[in-house]
């Protein structure tokens, strides 16, 4: 059962609730894409109208900001409701220098987001990580795939960077089974961090720096036989 289903039974009973109860107005997701590279499934999409006059004063004013991406892979079951076979959270970070005139931004795979208030601690970790890869002696270097850093110059670049999702690794189409129909769904977040000093004075000027968007779905796709080339892995409607 698809999710568009649920959303429609849900507005059925959402009807009379007062103008403005929604948690997000503006910001949403769109372009949903799925495809599969060496048996990977790849999971990309967009945030569109986030980036607020509030948002934007966060992000100058040196507070570390979180933007959180959940994806879920599922498998369409036309009776009972959908089963979810994948499910991560990809929180993106970003901290301006004042000094360097620079956004520091990592970007952290797990179930829970980095401390905002150890952002610095996290940083010079996952910088400490790549050093050891990129110049470590070890024949095999360990690689922390789900962690990186980068740095951006202007708030141009910080923005499309934040608001990306760029091929990000949900599942294995070997474990998929032959012939269903699977769909992947985003939806992304932003919650105010508790904060001390002088943080949590700035965020008690700054009006909201909350947003949740709806889930948006992916064009439904078929695996005919895990493993196959990429134009097999899609259905007559895939992308």
């Amino acid at each position: 059962m698809r999710s568009s289903t649920l959303f429609l039974m849900v507005s059925v009973f959402s009807v009379g609730l007062p103008a403005g109860s929604s948690y997000a107005d503006d910001a949403h997701i769109v372009d949903v894409h799925v495809k599969k590279r060496y048996a990977k499934v790849l999971v990309s999409a967009n945030l569109e109208h986030v980036f607020t006059k509030d948002v934007r004063e966060a992000l100058m004013s040196g507070m570390p900001v979180t933007f959180t991406y959940s994806i879920n892979l599922r498998r369409d079951r036309s009776v009972i409701w959908d089963k979810r076979e994948a499910d991560i959270k990809v929180h993106k970070v970003v901290k301006y220098d004042s000094l360097t005139k620079e956004f520091n931004g990592i970007e952290v795979i797990s179930e829970t987001p980095p401390d905002p208030e150890n952002f610095e601690k996290e940083l010079e970790a996952i910088k400490l990580k790549n050093r050891e890869t990129l110049f470590s002696e070890d024949k095999e270097p360990f690689i922390e795939i789900n962690k990186r850093h980068l740095v951006l110059n202007d708030m141009n670049a910080l923005e499309g960077w934040m608001s990306v999702l760029k091929d990000v690794p949900v599942g294995d189409t070997r474990g998929f089974q032959k012939n269903k129909t699977y769909y992947a769904q985003v939806k992304a977040e932003m919650k105010s961090p508790s904060l001390s000093v002088p943080f949590n004075y700035i965020l008690f000027f700054l009006s909201s720096l909350e947003f949740q968007t709806e889930w948006e779905d992916s064009t439904a796709f078929v695996v005919e036989k895990p493993g196959l080339p990429l134009e097999r892995m899609f259905g007559k409607n895939g992308r």
